[in-house]
């Protein structure tokens, strides 16, 4: 009796595996153009082209993400080219606002970020919490990225909402003293304060600087303080 109750048991898994299988491959049927995303990610550049020629939708999502995301996280700058020149929207919103500006300027995609702007891209764009290119740049301490979004009249003195913290807060944030006098260069504010800080003087860049033991950029940006 316990063996036939296993049976049954071990046969009502395999049928549910079964559907599982099925319901996923008509799932992925009823994408047809996942495969461009597909081919994006690897860097299949011949595929892509294929794909478009074949009709596929550049700007189809799958999950929040357009081709261009995708292209312009992994830096894939021939394929993002071959997207923008048949229609991709080059200022597509996709996860928490961002565009792939955003994604580029985060994973310090410089080239990218290049074709990008040469491309009509906002370097003002706001995703969730104000979140712009150039503060995502900061953060990750991306100082060429950096200087290239200020070169293309990015605001140095911009702040993110959620914290309060402008540019010059998360590059002395990062440690990138090279970002740091980008922005110094570029009139960035150096008493400004922040509505939050992981102490009260870290509600100041040089406070910043001082708690992550970025010792050049506050010594930096005491010089610049003046006395």
């Amino acid at each position: 009796m316990e063996k036939t109750q296993r049976i049954r048991e071990v046969r009502f898994v395999a049928a549910m595996l079964v559907t599982c299988m099925l319901l996923a491959a008509l799932t992925i049927q009823d994408r047809p153009d996942e495969p461009l995303h597909r081919a994006v990610e690897a860097g299949d550049l011949k595929t892509v082209s294929t794909l478009i020629e074949q009709g596929a939708d550049v700007n189809a999502r799958m999950g929040d993400w357009t081709p261009l995301h995708r292209a312009a996280v992994a830096g894939h700058v021939a394929i993002a080219r071959q997207l923008l020149a048949a229609g991709a929207e080059v200022d597509a919103h996709g996860a928490a606002s961002w565009t792939p500006l955003h994604r580029a300027a985060k994973m310090g995609q410089v080239e990218m970020a290049r074709l990008l702007l040469a491309s009509g891209a906002d370097a003002h764009a706001k995703g969730i919490d104000g979140w712009t290119p150039l503060l995502r740049a900061a953060m990750a301490g991306q100082a060429e990225m950096g200087h290239l979004l200020i070169e293309a009249g990015a605001e140095v003195n911009q702040r993110s909402t959620n914290h309060g913290w402008t540019v010059l807060h998360w590059a002395a944030y990062s440690g990138s003293l090279e970002l740091v006098r980008y922005l110094l260069d570029a009139g960035a504010e150096v008493h400004v304060r922040a509505g939050t800080g992981p102490t009260p003087q870290g509600n100041t860049p040089r406070g910043l600087a001082e708690h992550y033991g970025n010792d050049q950029i506050s010594a930096l940006l005491q010089e610049h303080a003046g006395p």
